[in-house]
């Protein structure tokens, strides 16, 4: 078989090749025979009739089921003596069949790029550990501290920062109430990521029985209601009550009842055991990034053209998996059928 291979790029090859027509032909009439055995023609019997009442009646049907099935072994045989590994079906280009001629076929095959891995051996990759300090472990401490905090009435001052307001509230898009805008004797901690920051600093200053109208600017990438993702909504609000988290005493009594897995023995150990923690943590986080930066200076010493084929093949894998965790958040139980999803020209530009 002659075999001409084109390089259109690293990760494109033309192939051209021959299939000869004594082949063609001979699988043809093998093809004929099989058939043969299989239809029932009027006037023989199974296996008899005659080849030239099979051409006539199926002969279109089986030069073009051979044709396909001659051209397909012979593309995979291309390949695998050539060592390409194929990263989708080939494309058939020309097929040139003339009557008692070979048939000449021309395929677009895309496949990995051949490379070799360039010495990295001396490649110098710092370890930067962040340095743990006292605010590291006050934070951490803190953190447990408001955990165990208890919630106490406030009635002697207005709103602040971290309080937890009990509340009234109805929001209206244009004069027009929208879903889940509405909510009585509601609770919610000023500065949590379950307050849109927007609304809570204009619950700072407010005091007990007050009411008003306050605008909030909704966040572009609002999912709870997209109705109003991006737009300015209005609020009236009514604060029913405020309490604040009085946290306990920072002593050797907290430190020994705040973990029981832990079992510090006084302050002082917790503190040493918070640090051994969070530099644990740290050199952790150092051998990731070493790891990453180690991946990314060998990825740009050895430029690799990724065949197209991946690339899309990989865009619509995100795509589909963005669409699978839209659902999820929305609670929706419908199954994807990935076979119908098309990806548009901007979601190709966004993933790229």
């Amino acid at each position: 078989m002659n075999i001409e291979i084109e390089n259109i790029d690293s990760c494109k090859k033309k192939i051209k090749f021959d299939i000869a027509h004594k082949d063609y032909q001979a699988k043809v009439q093998n093809s004929y025979l099989t058939l043969a055995r299989q239809v029932k023609v009027p006037g023989f019997r199974p296996g008899k009739a005659p080849i030239s009442m099979l051409e006539k009646r199926f002969g279109p049907n089986v030069k073009k089921e051979v044709m396909t099935q001659l051209i397909s072994e012979r593309l995979a045989e291309v390949i695998e003596e050539k060592g390409f590994r194929s990263v989708s079906p080939p494309k058939l280009l020309e097929v040139e069949a003339e009557e008692g001629t070979d048939i000449s076929v021309s395929a677009l095959v895309e496949i990995v790029p051949e490379f070799e891995i360039k010495d990295y051996s001396k490649v110098e990759i710092p370890l930067e550990i962040a340095r743990v300090t006292d605010k590291d472990v006050n934070q951490v401490i803190n953190h447990q501290r408001e955990r165990q905090g208890t919630k106490v009435q406030v009635t002697d001052r207005p709103v602040e920062d971290k309080d937890f307001v009990k509340l009234d509230f109805k929001g209206t898009l244009n004069n027009k109430p929208f879903e889940g805008g509405e909510g009585s004797d509601h609770i919610v901690q000023i500065g949590s990521e379950y307050l849109l920051k927007d609304m809570g600093n204009q619950l700072i200053g407010m005091s007990v029985g007050e009411e008003k109208n306050i605008s909030v600017k909704i966040p572009k990438n609002y999912s709870a209601n997209k109705s109003i993702a991006g737009k300015e909504v209005i609020f009236y609000v009514s604060i029913k009550g405020i309490q604040k988290n009085q946290l306990p005493e920072l002593n050797d009594n907290f430190a020994k009842n705040v973990d029981p897995k832990n079992k510090f023995n006084d302050l002082e150990d917790m503190k040493q055991k918070i640090r051994s923690e969070l530099e644990e943590h740290a050199r952790g986080d150092a051998h990731r990034e070493a790891k990453e930066l180690v991946t990314k200076k060998i990825t740009i010493m050895n430029p690799i053209e990724v065949p197209e084929s991946l690339i899309e093949e990989q865009i619509k894998h995100m795509v589909i998996q963005a669409l699978k965790k839209e659902q999820q958040a929305e609670n929706q139980k419908e199954a994807i059928n990935e076979e119908e999803i098309h990806v548009t020209d901007s979601q190709k530009k966004e993933h790229r």
